[in-house]
């Protein structure tokens, strides 16, 4: 099974334990695996967020040639790619022909780095998108493009969602989920420490490239990180890579596939009759909502209803008094 990257060491070894505190999740429809839909013989080994109705943001290690060979997996990505789809829903044994959708590219950051045992480098930019051969079932989430800061970050609470390993240490093909603190806002990785969430909860083994979200006020769900890397125990401490790092490059490859370099328009955010505005800034929908507000307005002045009648009556009075 390809699996979060979770040692600062080797990889070689027996399986991580399962995610610590996950909870089956029948929400979050835009986290997705990636595998085989292939009923009892069905296989994730990285999670996913649909972003826009043809584009997937995972881990760049999902794709790693390296990655797979640890996992037993001797054929190059390139070679299993017409095999894998990506599969919504809350399990993905019983996902259907119309939850499954093959791939038609991948393209990783071209200034990945891979974790590396060798004085405990984490890693840079591990973050990649996969390219959908028709439009996804679901709506795409939103993601977090601007510029992050630990003030406004740093102790926020975010979902993490993910298709990995369950309390038996299998691979049940669910979806989990767990709420996680941000404790650090690293150059690259949004940190959260096990002994901060609720019953030590972090991600682990089958997570890569899952989302965490920030869920505001509003009910949207926020992508602010991808999953990366954490402790080979999966007890102790994780990394998803910032949205906001790799913002300028994912704004590239949105162009590349919808013609268009926002995302709010590519997910068709536009027109729908919503006012997007903290989250779209030039969402048209906000126009007309302003206008109509604005000639809601004008009918609802206090006391303007009743400034031509009493002119009417001044002038009444002037002339009896002539």
């Amino acid at each position: 099974m390809l699996a979060l990257v979770i040692s600062l060491s080797a990889l070689a070894g027996p399986p991580p334990p399962p995610i610590v505190n996950g909870e089956l999740e029948e929400g979050f429809p835009s986290a997705l695996s990636i595998g085989f839909p292939a009923g009892a013989q069905s296989f994730s080994f990285c999670s996913a967020t649909l972003i826009t109705p043809r584009i997937i943001l995972t881990a760049a290690h999902c794709s790693d040639d390296d990655t797979l060979r640890n996992y037993g997996i001797d054929a190059g990505f390139d070679a299993i790619l017409p095999f894998i789809s990506a599969i919504f829903g809350p399990d993905i044994t019983e996902a259907g022909a119309e939850s499954a959708i093959k791939f038609a590219s991948v393209v990783g950051h071209p200034d990945y780095v891979p974790l590396s045992g060798s004085g405990r480098n984490l890693g840079e930019y591990d973050v990649s998108i996969m390219v959908l051969e028709e439009d996804a079932p679901v709506e795409p989430a939103w993601v977090r493009l601007d510029v992050m800061d630990a003030e406004s970050v740093e102790g926020e609470e975010v979902y993490s969602v993910g298709f990995g390993l369950n309390e038996q240490g299998r691979a049940d093909g669910k979806k989990r989920s767990a709420p996680l603190t941000v404790d650090t806002l690293d150059e690259m990785f949004l940190i959260s420490y096990s002994e901060t969430n609720g019953n030590g909860a972090n991600i682990c083994s089958g997570d890569s490239g899952g989302p965490q979200y920030k869920v505001d006020d509003a009910g949207r769900e926020i992508v602010w990180g991808v999953h990366s890397w954490g402790d080979s125990d999966c007890l102790s401490s994780s990394g998803s890579t910032r949205t906001d790092v790799f913002a300028e490059w994912l704004r590239g490859e949105v162009f590349v596939v919808h013609g268009t370099d926002d995302l709010c328009e590519a997910a068709g955010r536009y027109d729908d009759g919503v006012c997007d505005d903290t989250l779209c800034t030039a969402d048209p929908d906000c126009a007309v909502a302003d206008k109509e507000e604005a000639r809601a307005g004008c009918a609802t002045v206090p006391g303007a209803v009743g400034f031509a009648p009493l002119l009417l009556a001044l002038a009444g009075a002037l002339r009896r008094r002539r």
